[in-house]
């Protein structure tokens, strides 16, 4: 098992982000020999496809002006040993890794634009990540949120006047829309796939927990609909 811990005293600090695991049958967690942001960071993604493990840790530059959060790439293919790989993302964009397969991940990087809506361009390795390949960008509205990916579908979650996933059903090429919300922008956290054809994701606001709602897919993405998980 594998989390992505953020090291800061209290809400209002920065502190390193730190990759932790522990074996399955136990509750021994340790932090992964460097794979951390070092000095302060904000928490980042943790996609894992048929044994090979990609984190993205997000390094930040704290200044007085503001905070500029940066990306940092790592994989494992033993859950032993990691290496910090290259991103394909242009200066002045945040990276997201989605996993598809062993040999396949996808690297959305996020930047530019205004008025709720973000350039969101799409990259895709058919190699472990040794190369990557441009493929096409996906749809301008909403401030990107994550990425996620199956052998057969890759999608990404975006958010500001209204809530959106939109996905791929082509290995990146070209992009529908699969859900919008005209909901100011309610957002959407923890996407993700579990199967070929089924996904999850959390709909709302984590300070609002009243109002988190499951969605899932059975189609690979195609649709989603809301799931009751409340105890009966």
């Amino acid at each position: 098992m594998y989390a992505v811990i953020a090291e800061g005293r209290d809400p209002d600090t920065y502190g390193p982000v730190v990759l932790f695991e522990s074996p399955t049958n136990a509750d021994a967690w340790h932090p992964v020999p460097g794979v951390t942001t070092g000095e302060a960071g904000y928490g980042g993604e943790i996609s894992i496809a048929q044994g090979v493990v990609w984190v993205m840790l997000h390094p930040a530059i704290v200044t007085s002006q503001g905070d500029t959060d940066l990306s940092t790439l790592y994989r494992s293919r033993d859950s032993v040993t990691w290496h910090r790989e290259s991103l394909p993302c242009p200066s002045g964009t945040v990276a997201s890794v989605a996993a598809a397969t062993s040999t396949r991940d996808y690297v959305v990087c996020g930047g530019g634009g205004a008025a709720g809506s973000q350039f969101k361009s799409a990259y895709r390795s058919d190699n472990g990540g040794a190369s990557y390949v441009r493929v096409g960008n996906a749809p301008f509205a909403g401030d990107f949120e994550a990425v996620a990916a199956s052998p057969a579908t890759v999608a990404v979650t975006a958010a500001s006047g209204g809530t959106f996933i939109s996905a791929s059903f082509d290995n990146g090429h070209t992009w529908v829309g699969t859900l919008a919300f005209g909901d100011g922008g309610v957002g959407l956290s923890d996407l993700g796939f579990t199967t070929a054809t089924q996904g999850v994701v959390i709909y709302g606001q984590i300070n609002y927990p009243p109002g988190l709602q499951l969605l899932m897919t059975h189609d690979g993405g195609h649709s989603w609909i809301p799931v009751n998980v409340t105890p009966t």
